[in-house]
């Protein structure tokens, strides 16, 4: 079995950790290829779909009356197992 961790062995061990990664941030540079890899997908880095203000209030019009209906069903089926309860 492994002993508990030290306090000093955990500081010692977050102070390599941060310093490894400032490192590899500084040999690697993050923030560069972060930008330029959103350059490359052509649509800023947003994994949002292109759709039309019409097409995105018809699906959300959609889901919300799914969504209702999928609510109702929910306590038509449950009410009479609740009705005991004082819930509904």
């Amino acid at each position: 079995m492994h002993e508990p961790m030290t306090t000093d062995d955990f500081t010692r061990a977050v102070a390599v950790a941060t310093v490894s990664a400032l490192r590899h941030q500084q040999t690697h540079g993050q923030a560069g290829r972060l930008r330029n890899s959103a350059e490359q997908e052509g649509h800023g880095g947003h994994d949002a779909p292109s759709w039309s203000r019409t097409t995105s209030a018809s699906v959300l019009l959609a889901c919300t009356a799914l969504y209702a209906v999928i609510a109702g069903m929910f306590i038509w089926t449950w009410a009479p197992s609740f009705s005991h309860l004082y819930v509904l």
